[in-house]
């Protein structure tokens, strides 16, 4: 059955048949998904036994007695247990995440396992939880104070901290950090001030093996910081030794810019160089015996040593794994690898850890995998250009009478050699580059909203300077005595592309921006597909398929951009130390008023306006307050009159706002840290319609205001708790007539 699965001798066959391990990996994912989307309509009991008696009736129809039952129905039960037990195995999971944090601060003593970005004051971690029975969740936890710079990964910390459960996004089009943390394997986050926190061990005695792995990679850090450049450190980390909490956002934002994001992350680019370098200076040359074999073998082994040294990301576990059975089959006497081994690896990582499926790190390395075999086998090998050309051999020397025209044939041979084989090398990559940004373009689209016009040439020059700089780095770890001028080749490497990403960046439309609705998206998709195989294998049902889909493409880009597609609305933003006020009259027309932190620039509107309003194509808000004389807005001393709906900001500007008197209707009465208690209860007898408390009021104030509203019958928001507010607004005639 291995041996069928594995088999890679398919060589004129369709595509998807030479693929056995597709329809078992297809129908593990939909389990996951199914569980993920309904995870709280069924238990784990119903999920295992659905997948037992799936199994059992599968196996049944394998007896002499069930025979006469079609090959059809064996298939399809074998696919029902699969789809069940990847919902069992997805159900395990998440219900082993969830975890009842307590209410209130508490002393938690952790470990660090793994740092995301660091500062000189600011610290992002994913942390140990311990306990006296050993370790008990994952979580998140912010550190802010001078004393970061001395936490490492493996450090002990004891903090005083409250732990939060992973919640929804607290603003429309914000990111879904709920769902990211549990896709990570994390129960919780929670932040830590300078005061809250203290070191116990950096070295974290006692530690396991993989914190002993990080702080080996520490080490090599420390190396490096010898005679390497500082400014060169946090990308030369980051490629070598996958520390990317160094790299500050204009470094990130040029790569993602150029198309070369892939490069920041460890995946099998990487991976794939650093073995072919070890192979080219330990393995070539040598013969198949037990020798070779045990140096594969140690080789192999030293690369997933590497791989839990780099905290294991799912790209470089992926890797890791397809070069594993790569290896196998080669011992095994097949060593041509296929998309069947891509299916397997990926069944294996999903039946690991199921919420991998959800991990845009995953689908981007395998869909990018994908994408280069699948353009190698079905695209590029069509054309003469891909084919390797049979060149004749050296002419002999018994050809030519005089030694000299013999020597000058002879370089003529070889200069045609090198150069086509440069030509076939630079053809080869920037099709393997093209195939696989073009198998990751939706995800790239979808989850980045960015389109890098130059990745091409960007890959031609970013691959190569990567190789160079891996070999001289590993060169630099080696040779003690040659660190201070592999330092400075290291320096030269890291300035060659820093600069011509800088260049590229610079031309014309280099990066767009992207919000296509998910019906343009998935018809785009099949749109491709379609023309390709209308082409290539002249079937004229994906001619069809071509038309419906290229209709979904137009219909989903004109919903998306109807005239009616934003309601009138207000929304209060849920922002950290500010408040910001959005007023939607329409599409083409709002209006935001932001105090404090709540800027435009700030992380949570950023999201916003990334995720909401770009996405439906409402351009940039005009601030307020605005001209006078404007017919949407008008404000008094914290009375804002928004159309037909009045907004009282209580303290929000530092000063009380106007007296209630002569105020006959409340909308929405937003109470700020500046508010008195004496302003509060006049407003709140004047009955508006609905209370919301900022996230700068304090908690004791909120949890008052709370229990207030409630005895009074009013309904009241805390932005800390529930997330931002939203209060529909009926339409205005006269509004509407004077916008159009």
């Amino acid at each position: 059955m291995l041996h069928h699965l594995l088999r890679t001798d398919y060589q004129n066959q369709p595509l998807l048949p030479r693929v056995p391990v597709l329809p078992v990996l297809a129908a593990l994912a939909a389990g996951i998904a199914s569980a993920w989307t309904w995870a709280a309509s069924f238990e784990a009991a119903a999920w295992g036994v659905g997948a037992a008696v799936c199994a059992l009736a599968a196996a049944c129809t394998l007896l002499p007695r069930w025979r006469h039952l079609t090959a059809a129905c064996t298939t399809a039960l074998t696919l029902l247990a699969a789809a069940l037990a990847g919902g069992l195995l997805c159900h395990l999971q998440v219900q082993g995440l969830r975890q009842t944090w307590p209410g209130e601060a508490a002393v938690w003593r952790v470990q660090v396992e793994r740092i995301g970005a660091r500062t000189d004051s600011t610290l992002r971690a994913d942390v140990s939880v311990l306990s006296s029975q050993g370790r008990q969740k994952r979580v998140r936890l912010y550190l802010s104070g001078t004393a970061v710079t001395h936490v490492h990964e493996g450090s002990l910390l004891l903090c005083r901290t409250t732990l939060h459960a992973p919640a929804p996004p607290a603003n429309p089009g914000g990111v879904d950090y709920g769902r990211v943390l549990t896709v990570q394997g994390l129960s919780g986050s929670g932040s830590a001030r300078a005061d809250s926190w203290h070191l116990l061990s950096e070295a974290g005695e006692g530690a396991e093996w993989s914190a002993r792995l990080a702080q080996w990679r520490q080490r090599l850090a420390q190396t490096y910081a010898r005679h390497v450049d500082p400014q060169v450190l946090p990308l030369l980390q980051a490629i070598t030794l996958g520390d990317r909490s160094l790299l500050d956002t204009a470094t990130r934002r040029l790569f993602a810019h150029t198309g070369s994001s892939h490069v920041l992350a460890l995946s099998g680019l990487h991976l794939g160089l650093i073995y072919g370098i070890v192979a080219f200076v330990l393995l070539r040359g040598r013969r198949r015996s037990v020798v070779q074999t045990v140096l594969h073998a140690a080789v192999v082994g030293g690369l997933w040593v590497f791989v839990c040294m780099t905290g294991h990301p799912l790209s470089l576990v992926r890797a890791a794994l397809m070069l594993t059975l790569t290896q196998v089959l080669r011992w095994a006497g097949r060593s041509q690898w296929s998309l069947n081994h891509v299916a397997l690896a990926a069944l294996l990582m999903l039946l690991w850890s199921p919420l991998s499926l959800f991990d845009v790190g995953f689908q981007l390395s395998f869909a990018a995998v994908a994408g280069i075999i699948v353009g190698h086998d079905e695209v590029w090998m069509r054309f003469r250009f891909y084919q390797r050309a049979d060149l004749p051999p050296t002419p002999p020397r018994s050809r030519f009478a005089h030694l000299g025209a013999w020597r000058k044939a002879a370089l003529h041979h070889l200069l045609l050699r090198t150069a086509h084989a440069l030509r076939l090398w630079v053809v080869r990559l920037g099709c393997t580059s093209l195939s696989a940004q073009v198998a990751t373009l939706p995800w790239v689209v979808s989850t980045f909203h960015l389109v890098a016009l130059y990745a091409l040439p960007a890959s031609l020059v970013v691959v190569p300077v990567t190789a160079c700089l891996l070999a001289t780095a590993m060169l630099y770890l080696l040779v003690p005595v040659a660190q201070p001028a592999l330092g400075h080749v290291l320096q030269w490497e890291h300035d060659a592309l820093v600069g011509t990403l800088h260049a590229m960046s610079r031309w014309p439309g280099a990066a767009l921006h992207l919000y296509p609705s998910t019906a343009a998206l998935t018809g785009g998709v099949v749109l491709g597909i379609a023309l390709w195989v209308w082409l290539t294998r002249h079937r004229q049902r994906a001619r069809w398929v071509a038309l419906a889909a290229l209709v979904a493409v137009v219909g989903g880009e004109a919903w998306r951009l109807r005239p009616a597609r934003v309601e009138r609305q207000c929304l209060l933003y849920s922002v950290p130390r500010g408040v910001a006020l959005h007023y939607v009259v329409s599409a083409r027309r709002h209006y935001l008023w932001c105090l404090g932190s709540a800027q435009v620039e700030s992380g949570a509107l950023k999201q916003v306006a990334e995720g909401f309003w770009r996405a439906s194509a409402m351009g940039e808000p005009r601030m307020l307050p605005c001209e006078q004389g404007d017919a949407y807005v008008r404000q008094g001393r914290g009375i804002w009159l928004l159309g037909g709906c009045s907004v009282v900001l209580l303290g929000a500007d530092g000063r009380p706002a106007g007296a209630t008197q002569g105020v006959r209707q409340v909308d929405v009465l937003v109470v700020d840290s500046a508010s008195r208690r004496a302003d509060v209860d006049a407003w709140l007898r004047a009955r508006p319609h609905h209370v919301v408390a900022t996230n700068r009021l304090q908690a004791r104030r909120t949890d008052e205001l709370l229990t207030r509203c409630r005895s009074m019958g009013l309904p009241c928001h805390s932005l800390r708790r529930d997330g931002a507010f939203v209060l529909p607004l009926a339409q205005d005639a006269r509004l509407l007539a004077k916008e159009r």
